[in-house]
């Protein structure tokens, strides 16, 4: 099911698009429950002036100014700000894929062409393919609005989500006791890396932490008793680093 829909603009260019998610969450999730009488605990939106529960019809957005300060706006004021651009994704610009940083991806979503767009979708899908840039541009959603880069992807195009560059932490702080290695140190580090290389392989890779808490669930649907053990796991910084160098190559490889 579309999420959102409008028109990708490239210039004199428009073609009606169609967003879906790319991926899903299937993480297993729980409710809180009282240890005490097993209720399920409900989350409520309490007015403490008021003394009760306020339905979300109800609410308005406050932002604050100082500690006991509220600018408050209705969803009708914030929806107004952006209804002039609420459909369109507007290109601003087209740059290399490797200029955007990994850590700048949010969200991704396939775009698929709406009725009678399917020509001008195509041809964006072949000169995205053969180029292999990536287009930049802006909408809003939600509420929000939201930079965005759209690239060629499996026969279609695929929108990814952006944090703005104010939103990004820089690694440097962390990197304050970065040390110069030795090149006896860096040569069997990379045959190491060597050592390990192998494709990729994502359909591979199972969440065996969801299995179990999965299987958990089941044992405990059928009235059995989890035993728990108490675990206490440390992980200690390698002392004498090149011994350990020399013993992991003379261990095989995990194979896939």
């Amino acid at each position: 099911r579309a999420i959102w829909s409008g028109s990708l603009q490239l210039s004199l260019i428009n073609v009606p698009v169609k967003l879906h998610k790319a991926n899903k969450d299937a993480e297993v999730h729980f409710k809180n429950v009282h240890a005490v009488c097993h209720n399920p605990i409900n989350l409520k939106k309490w007015c403490g002036i008021c003394n009760k529960e306020v339905q979300t019809n109800e609410l308005n957005k406050g932002f604050a100014l100082a500690k006991d300060k509220l600018i408050e706006f209705s969803e009708q004021e914030l929806e107004a700000v952006a209804i002039q651009e609420s459909r369109q994704i507007k290109i601003e610009r087209v740059v290399e894929a490797s200029e955007i940083l990994p850590i700048a991806c949010d969200s991704f979503y396939y775009l698929q062409p709406d009725k009678y767009a399917e020509h001008a979708y195509s041809l964006l899908v072949k000169a995205l393919s053969v180029k292999r840039q990536v287009l930049i541009g802006r909408f809003i959603m939600r509420g929000k609005e939201h930079l965005a880069a759209i690239q060629f992807y499996d026969g279609g195009l695929l929108l990814t989500t952006l944090h703005w560059n104010d939103e990004l932490h820089s690694i440097k702080p962390l990197l304050e006791k970065i040390e110069q290695i030795p090149d006896e140190e860096m040569q069997l580090a990379t045959m190491l890396l060597d050592k390990f290389r192998a494709p990729f392989g994502h359909e591979t890779f199972k969440d065996t932490y969801r299995d179990k808490v999965t299987e958990m669930i089941q044992r405990k649907m059928r009235g059995e008793t989890i035993t728990i053990t108490e675990i206490k796991a440390e992980a200690q910084p390698t002392k004498d680093i090149m011994a350990e160098l020399r013993r992991s190559l003379e261990i095989p490889a995990i194979k896939a």
